[in-house]
């Protein structure tokens, strides 16, 4: 589970040798260092766990899942972490967790990948009085038994993740006896489907519309980042059209009330994450899925308003930004904020048009279509315009008037759009 940042938990993914080259970080820092990630492939000196303790002494969450760790490391890391209370630890030749019982403080531990062989190899698991948080992953010894993580109770376990792709409910419904206090299990990308689970205890996976909303809801209110992602990224496999055939029967109907939860999941996430530009990018993709529901059924009109003004959010955004997106995204922005604006009342027109404008002129001389597009859209609300508004003070009229002449003398287009150019430009002379 993501900890929230506090003074000094700073999480550095560098090559170790640069700490003790002290080119980084100051001995005070180092010395205040609570969580610390040096997750990765690279490969370290011998023995580097030695030079980890007396470095960052103080730490409580340490992520070094993929480092190869050799025994002599394993140890040296138990031995020597009293305060750590999160460790995320894994990699192809992890082969036993002997001496992480010393380890007493521990309450959240993430086992990657690994390759445990026999029963003895994970037992001092159980002796983590503490550990409210387990998550498994894949082992890669053949006939390997995840039943072995689970053997004695773990009294304390409120939350468990698993990451084997192999789970079933029948495996969740075996572990459950040596799980007390369980509350939540994650269970993405695994067949289990919480079927047989008893009420005290919810099960997150995306497999269908529902079941991602609830999942992004809880991942959003632990910050649980990662999961987020993951949510957002099976969520638009689904919903997207290139999504797997075995995936066609899970694209159901979205009714108005499930569009209305989906919107209002994505409002907090955009708020709750609205500094993360990846987070942002993957719920943005589920807005142009959403918006696709609302164009597309008439009775989803109570959210077209809603994912329409967010659509244009994240355009002016990227506009103000220079982060413009590629035009064949511009121009399916454009095809659903057209489908979307028909039959809404209390559009912000002035906000539509003036978007459509700068858009037309980042075009430039390209003439693409979805520049005909923004200039039917203006076309329709040119005459409630209102061009003394603040949306227009940076518009370059002089910049859109050279964009459509070039537009209105390409006969390849239709009538219809080439009229539309026309019919603005003519509005446009009078403020030239």
């Amino acid at each position: 589970m993501d900890t929230p940042p506090k003074l000094y938990d700073l999480a550095f993914k560098v090559a170790i040798g640069r700490y003790t080259s002290g080119d980084i970080l100051s001995r005070e820092t180092k010395q205040g260092l609570q969580v610390l990630d040096i997750s990765g492939h690279e490969p370290f000196r011998d023995n580097w766990m030695e030079v980890v303790p007396s470095m960052f002494p103080k730490l409580k969450v340490l992520n070094i899942n993929n480092r190869k760790l050799c025994e002599e490391n394993f140890a040296h890391l138990c031995n020597n972490f009293p305060n750590l209370h999160t460790l995320h630890i894994g990699n192809h030749k992890l082969k036993s967790l002997e001496g992480i019982s010393k380890l007493t403080s521990l309450e959240n531990l993430v086992i990657g990948v690994s390759c445990f062989r026999k029963e003895t190899d994970v037992t001092e698991i159980f002796k983590l009085r503490n550990l409210k948080s387990l998550t498994i992953s894949e082992n890669l010894h053949p006939g390997w038994d995840y039943q072995f993580f689970f053997l004695k109770p773990l009294p304390e376990l409120t939350h468990l993740e698993i990451q084997w792709k192999g789970a079933d409910d029948e495996f969740l419904e075996r572990i459950l006896p040596s799980l007390p206090k369980l509350k939540s299990v994650v269970a993405n990308r695994t067949k289990i489907e919480g079927f047989t689970t008893p009420p005290s205890v919810t099960v997150y996976i995306t497999t269908n519309l529902n079941t991602t909303m609830k999942s992004l809801a809880y991942f959003r209110s632990i910050g649980n980042r990662k999961e987020v992602l993951k949510a957002l990224s099976k969520f638009v496999e689904i919903y997207e059209d290139n999504g797997e055939e075995e995936d066609e029967e899970k694209r159901l109907v979205c009714t108005p009330d499930q569009l209305t939860v989906c919107m209002n999941e994505v409002e907090l996430l955009l708020e709750k994450f609205k500094f993360d530009e990846k987070v942002v990018e993957r719920v943005n993709r589920c807005v142009d899925i959403f918006a696709c529901f609302a164009a597309n059924g008439e009775h989803l009109s109570d959210n077209k308003l809603k994912i329409l003004n967010i659509l244009l959010k994240n355009l002016a955004n990227d506009l103000k930004n220079d982060n413009i997106p590629a035009f064949s995204i511009l121009g399916f922005i454009w095809k659903l904020i057209r489908n979307l604006t028909r039959n809404i009342e209390n559009l912000n027109i002035d906000k539509i048009a003036s978007l459509a404008m700068e858009s037309i002129a980042y075009g430039g001389e390209c003439l693409d279509d979805w520049q005909y597009s923004c200039a039917v859209i203006l076309a329709e609300f040119i005459d409630r315009t209102d061009f003394s508004s603040g949306y227009y003070k940076e518009s370059s009229f002089r910049k859109l008037y050279k964009c459509l002449t070039k537009m209105h003398k390409n006969d390849y287009w239709l009538q219809e759009s080439r009229t539309s150019v026309v019919k603005v430009m003519k509005y446009i002379e009078i403020f030239m």
